[in-house]
């Protein structure tokens, strides 16, 4: 006896599907300043890094060649870390976000420790300032309280200009981490379980 869904004492197959968490991609909390989706500005973000690549190896051409090397050698580097930033960020891959994010956090931790120790610098040793000077301004500076005194001037500007570099440098890690939690959302909302329940009465086959 063939079996058809009027088979007395069959049920037929069904599937039970149930989404989790139902995903809102208009939620708030995937806003940036409560008005930029997440996924349009992690996308402006991971160009941004790109450009600043670029432009930062065409200046590095007019210093010495050691700094022209070490940016060559970084920017190598760099063209790893954002290209799979920029892969992850326009087709949305998760897993294609980690390398930078690796990176960005030690770099923003080393970050953190050079500004804090360009502080301690200028205000407590005196020939480390001038060795900072002399740095900044690619000439030897003179050992006076005057010099000194320019010097001290100079590097609180420049302490500033590091301390929102820095400040930038971890808006864009937040940025791409918080895209990396809209796609695991994402992801997660739309699991679901498939129970097949197919069941046959062995008399009904007869």
């Amino acid at each position: 006896m063939d079996w058809t869904p009027e088979t007395p004492g069959s049920v037929p197959f069904e599937h039970k599907m149930a989404v989790l968490n139902p995903f809102d991609h208009n939620n708030p909390k995937y806003k940036v300043f409560h008005k930029f989706h997440i996924v349009k500005v992690a996308r402006f973000v991971s160009v941004l890094l790109v450009i600043g690549t670029v432009i930062n190896l065409i200046f590095s051409l007019t210093r010495t060649s050691t700094i022209v090397f070490y940016s060559f050698v970084l920017g190598a580097f760099s063209a790893g870390i954002y290209g799979s930033l920029v892969y992850g960020v326009y087709k949305e891959k998760r897993t294609m976000l980690i390398p930078f994010l690796v990176f960005q956090a030690i770099f923003v931790i080393v970050d953190v420790l050079s500004w804090l120790a360009l502080i301690l610098i200028t205000a407590f040793s005196r020939e480390a300032l001038r060795q900072l000077g002399a740095d900044l301004l690619n000439t030897p500076v003179e050992d006076t309280d005057s010099n000194v005194s320019h010097i001290r001037g100079v590097a609180i500007i420049f302490i500033f200009l590091v301390g929102i570099y820095t400040l930038i440098q971890t808006w864009f890690f937040s940025v791409i981490y918080r895209f990396s939690l809209f796609l695991k959302d994402r992801e997660t909302s739309f699991g679901f379980q498939m129970e097949p329940e197919f069941r046959l009465d062995p008399m009904s086959m007869e």
